[in-house]
């Protein structure tokens, strides 16, 4: 099976760097990829991109060697086991809360034993290889949203939750603060220190979180908590008119996970 380059990343603690697509158009999927991402995240909880779309943006993701992501409209096992057998190397899960949600999302990732995930689907094999089922668990990346106050009281349970995940802190909408992260990007305060209580945790179990940056002097400092992916987004002009390496160039970047 064609490895996972994020998941070997994160286990030996070096930086990820990647974006969101969310446009639905293959071709702006197929621009970045070639930018040299080490990962690209195709968003279907919001906007209008569809099944059959998602394939053919992975399709053309994986015309090079940048990972492909989902992010699924919900953790429902039918949703997370589609994304996967159309070649998504690993989900983003919203909304999880607890630590059941926290399991259930690995298991819908999962084939059996230690999963629910049913055996389908052609693409999977085309793009992991022939040997697809015998390490899809062990390559195939979970990362949950804590996105709530409810999350965020229970964040030590789901990280114990089991797997190899990572945690997506939404500051914008979490911790039941308003404004948890005002317009410069960096989080308050009293959400830094959050993370910086939880940073311990994450780094023993090479798992993690992170808050949204909008420039490098914030991924830096978030680096020191162990956080070590970042999502990059453009300022203006044509997608890939900027490069992964230009974190320092006054690019916004998002932490998402260790």
């Amino acid at each position: 099976m064609r490895p996972n380059r994020v998941k070997a990343r994160l286990r030996a603690g070096e930086v990820s760097v990647g974006s969101w697509l969310t446009s639905g158009s293959p071709l702006i999927a197929e621009v970045m990829a070639h930018v040299g991402f080490d990962w690209l995240l195709v968003d279907t909880e919001h906007g209008a991109i569809g099944i059959e779309t998602a394939q053919s943006m992975l399709q053309a993701i994986s015309t090079t060697e940048t990972v492909p992501l989902v992010r699924v409209a919900w953790n429902d096992v039918a949703l997370i086991k589609r994304a996967l057998d159309i070649g998504a190397y690993g989900v983003v899960v919203p909304m999880v809360s607890t630590r059941e949600d926290a399991v259930n999302a690995v298991r819908f990732s999962k084939y059996p034993p230690e999963g629910i995930r049913g055996i389908g689907g052609v693409r999977r094999l085309l793009y992991g290889g022939p040997d697809y089922l015998s390490h899809a668990n062990e390559e195939i990346l979970v990362v949950v949203q804590i996105e709530t106050a409810e999350a965020v009281r229970n964040a030590e349970e789901i990280l114990l939750g089991g797997g190899d995940r990572c945690l997506l802190p939404r500051p914008q909408r979490s911790f039941g603060l308003v404004e948890a992260c005002p317009p410069t990007g960096q989080p308050r305060p009293g959400v830094r220190g959050s993370g910086e209580e939880g940073a311990g945790g994450w780094q023993e179990a090479w798992r993690g979180g992170g808050h949204p940056l909008r420039d490098a002097g914030g991924g830096r400092g978030m680096h020191g908590l162990g956080l070590s992916i970042h999502r990059l987004e453009q300022r203006s002009g044509l997608p890939g008119s900027g490069r992964p390496d230009e974190l320092g160039g006054g690019r916004r970047a998002r932490v998402i996970c260790r």
